[in-house]
């Protein structure tokens, strides 16, 4: 049997130890094949959700990270995501859309919280909101505020670590990435949006140091 990735993974040869999965008809695959594994057991409506799960655990081992960017909106594939993945940084585009986007998705959120319960999963932290294309704009400085006060709403309601991230500030030069298969450090270090990312990959480093001394400290207080 094929392995499932086999069709899908790529590796940069300038970058050998970073491998990467693109959008597309490959992965359409994955999507028919989560819909067939419901209907093999009509008493488990949720097969078709864990597909990537079951499909990840043969490699999981082999990275140190493994990082989903989804779509905006959620299919068959971002649910998978939402089984599957463990933290979630969700990058939040400043407009009048602001409030509604965020709040729709945290209701998904929650949802997806509630099944995972049932389905004795562990719980997927709300770690980090990244605010991008940040203007001068009135309407960027007000969605922006809101945000912040969203933020706050969440931690008062349970999501005490929820980090609001360094925004991401407006810039063309962010679109023409694709063309040039790079990343914003390589194409373009000095710029400011660059340092804003760099900010963000900073900030999620030293939590990561964080919650492993944590973890160093209780298994030594559980040794004792």
């Amino acid at each position: 049997m094929r392995h499932p990735f086999a069709d899908v993974v790529h590796i940069d040869e300038k970058r050998p130890y970073l491998h990467f999965m693109t959008g597309s008809e490959a992965l359409d695959g994955w999507e028919l094949t989560g819909e067939e594994m419901s209907k093999s057991d009509p008493l488990n409506p949720f097969l078709k959700f864990l597909y990537m799960t079951d499909a990840f655990k043969a490699i999981q081992d082999d990275y140190d990270y493994i990082i989903f960017d989804t779509p905006p909106g959620i299919g068959l594939i971002g649910y998978n995501v939402l089984f599957y993945a463990t933290e979630l940084l969700i990058p939040v585009f400043l407009s009048r859309m602001t409030e509604d986007s965020v709040s729709k998705f945290i209701g998904t959120y929650q949802r997806i919280q509630q099944l995972r319960s049932q389905m004795g999963i562990s719980s997927l932290r709300l770690g980090y909101i990244l605010p991008t294309f940040k203007d001068q704009t009135i309407t960027a400085r007000d969605s922006y505020q809101v945000l912040e006060k969203m933020v706050k709403q969440l931690r008062d309601a349970g999501a005490g670590d929820l980090a609001l991230l360094h925004p991401i500030p407006q810039n063309a030069k962010l679109k023409e990435l694709p063309s040039y298969g790079t990343t914003i450090f390589e194409h373009a270090p000095r710029l400011v949006a660059a340092q804003a990312y760099g900010l963000a990959v900073e900030q999620l480093l030293k939590d990561e140091k964080r919650v492993m001394r944590n973890r160093i400290r209780k298994i030594g207080e559980t040794r004792i």
